[in-house]
This record gives C-alpha cells, sequence and structure tokens, in this order.
C-alpha cells in the first residue's frame, strides 16, 4: 500500500485530520494499528499480524481504511506518513489525558481532597465568588479593614506575607498609617506577581475582582496579627509560646499559599499546579525579603 499523490489531503487541512481521529478512535482495531506503528517506528505485515493478534484479512481490510495515514515502504514495512504521527500524537496524548482522569488515587490523595483539600485550597468556595462580583468586593474590603486593624493594634511590619514589629525608631509618617501603607503594598505587589506570573502561563485576565479575591486569600495569615497582639498584651509571648507562635505563623502561611492557589487559578483560569507555582514564588519571596530587610 505505497503512499500516492492525492492518497492524503493537505497538510493543513484541520477538517480532514478531525475525520482521521473520528475514523480511528471509533474502531479499536485502527486505533491499535496507529498506536503500534507509532511506537515502533515500523513494521512488517507478519509482525503487525503477531503483535495485533488480527487475522490477515482484517488486518487488510484496515490497513487501507488507514490509507494516507500508514504507508507502505519499498522494503514492504509499513509506517506513518507525517500526518499519520500527527494523528498518533494526539491520540497518544488523549489516551494518557484520559487515563490519568480515571486513575484511582492514593487513598491518601483520597483522604486530603475529601477532608483537607477543601479548607486549603478552597476553590469551590472562590468558583462562588467568581461568580458574584459585589460578594468578591465586598469581602475583599472587609479582609483589608480588618487586617489593617490587626497590624495597627498588634504593631506588626508587614512584608508580603510576613510579619515583624515595627521598627521602634522614628518613622516618616503616623505609624498606623505606616502599618497600613505596608499592607497596601504588600497586597498590590501579590496582585502585580501574581498577575504578570499568571500571564505568562496564558491567563487571559479578564476580571478585575482578582484584586479583591488576592485580599481575601491572604485572610488566614492576617489572622495572625491578633495572635500575637493576645499574646503580647498578656506579656504570654515568651518560652515555648514563642516557637508555638512562629509555628502558627508558618501554617498560616501555607493556608495563604493554599488559598492564593484557588484564587489565581480560578479568577485566573489556568491550573491548579501553575497557580501553585505563583503561590510558591510569592511566599518565597516573602521569606527572602523578610531575611534580607
Amino acid at each position: 500500500m505505497k503512499e500516492r499523490k492525492g492518497d492524503s489531503p493537505p497538510q493543513g487541512s484541520s477538517a480532514s485530520e478531525l475525520d482521521d481521529l473520528y475514523n480511528i478512535l471509533g474502531n479499536p482495531h485502527r486505533r491499535r494499528i496507529i498506536l503500534f506503528l507509532g511506537e515502533v517506528g515500523e513494521a512488517g505485515f507478519t509482525e503487525l499480524r503477531r503483535h495485533l493478534s488480527m487475522s490477515v484479512g482484517t488486518l487488510y481490510y484496515n490497513l487501507d481504511n488507514l490509507r494516507g495515514l500508514v504507508v507502505q515502504k519499498p522494503n514492504r514495512k509499513y509506517t506513518l506518513s507525517e500526518r499519520g504521527r500527527r494523528v498518533y500524537e494526539i491520540i497518544s496524548k488523549e489516551i494518557k489525558r484520559i487515563e490519568e482522569m480515571y486513575r484511582e488515587p492514593h487513598c491518601l490523595v483520597r483522604i486530603y481532597s475529601k477532608y483537607i483539600g477543601r479548607f486549603v485550597t478552597p476553590v469551590d468556595a472562590f468558583s462562588r465568588m467568581y461568580r458574584n462580583a459585589p460578594l468578591t468586593t465586598a469581602l475583599g474590603l472587609a479582609t483589608l479593614a480588618a487586617g489593617a486593624l490587626g497590624l495597627i493594634v498588634s504593631g506588626l511590619d508587614m512584608t508580603l506575607l510576613d510579619f515583624e514589629p515595627c521598627p521602634s525608631g522614628a518613622l516618616w509618617m503616623p505609624r498606623p498609617l505606616w502599618l497600613i501603607t505596608k499592607l497596601l503594598a504588600s497586597w498590590l505587589a501579590i496582585t502585580a506577581i501574581s498577575m504578570v506570573l499568571a500571564k505568562l502561563f496564558g491567563a487571559r485576565l479578564e476580571r478585575i475582582e482578582l484584586v479583591s479575591a488576592i485580599m481575601i486569600a491572604m485572610a488566614p495569615v492576617l489572622t495572625y496579627p491578633y495572635v500575637y497582639y493576645l499574646l503580647t498584651s498578656q506579656n504570654l509571648l515568651t518560652g515555648a509560646l514563642v516557637l508555638l507562635s512562629n509555628l502558627l505563623l508558618r501554617l498560616l502561611q501555607m493556608v495563604t499559599v493554599g488559598f492564593l492557589t484557588a484564587s489565581i487559578s480560578v479568577f485566573g483560569g489556568i491550573s491548579l499546579e501553575r497557580a501553585f507555582f505563583i503561590a510558591f514564588i510569592i511566599i518565597y519571596l516573602s521569606f527572602t525579603l523578610s531575611f534580607l530587610i
């Protein structure tokens, strides 16, 4: 079955390739032929029949129906044409994707997804906000107000997602205003980093509510100043409680990473994996800046 001029349509014919896909996906024999030749490169008729366990008539019939995708070389071995190779790549990718979708997850993954993931990475909650812009804006403003109040009463200075006591020296603006400014700067910096990296990942960023969603995602870590204030106001931040306080801060930061992942994924329209990468960059920058400053 040699490839002849006119056997295959022009390479740019996407409609023809779509017909090829339907033709192959709907027939297990043709699908197996394409996949086998795609893996081994070329094979003779006897080798094809032996590996695919097909009768002579069935194999001839399906090879004839794959004309233009499967060609016979001068050595009488069968191989994929250029168009057949493209079809093979599409089919193999789709098969892997489908297998991944239906693969039974590990029991620990199931437990995490069912009992922990919905709270640590609340995609459903941010999806509801995505469909309700006024709610997202209101929650964002409420989180901003609560965060500003917590920083003022605790005296903590915020740098992205990390805190440190506000410098005791003279500031060039009133201390409460300084703390609020640092909160706003951290919020805008996190939003800018998220938007730039999400754009690099192909996000369209059509929803301005992403700005509010980022502030909402910062809510877990913004609860820490209140804990810090309670401990310091009662003179309890000593000994083991210092260690526990630091551990609590790290835990809240990790939860915030999960919230950021969900918000960036939903409002940026990118995968959770890419959104997590962005959130990881943000927390890494937080630790780095706190160390340098």
